[in-house]
């Protein structure tokens, strides 16, 4: 259980860096945008939704054993995550109604 917990905060941090390097980075928003065809900011969109039911899930798992630490560390990673998966959903929007 320990080793999903430090994947789930692993792929949070990696969810983080892709979501800033598609916002500030033009060359990688190429780069994804050649290989998937598709806006990076809608992957980042997928990838947040993805870990929130994966944090969701994971949350309620650890809950069941009684350990404060890692009840807390799933509660920050799924708010982490529903702030990703709000700020893409945000810039998303704003950004399909201007184009």
């Amino acid at each position: 259980m320990k080793k999903i917990r430090w994947l789930l905060y692993t792929i949070t941090f990696l969810l983080f860096l892709f979501i800033y390097n598609s916002f500030f980075n033009y060359d990688f928003f190429k780069f994804i945008s050649s290989i998937f065809s598709t806006a990076p900011i809608h992957l980042g969109l997928a990838f947040s939704f993805i870990t929130c039911l994966c944090s969701i899930l994971l949350l309620i798992k650890v809950s069941s054993f009684n350990d404060k630490k890692a009840t807390i560390g799933m509660l920050v990673t799924l708010i982490i995550n529903l702030a990703f998966l709000f700020v893409t959903g945000i810039v998303d929007l704003i950004g399909s109604l201007f184009s």
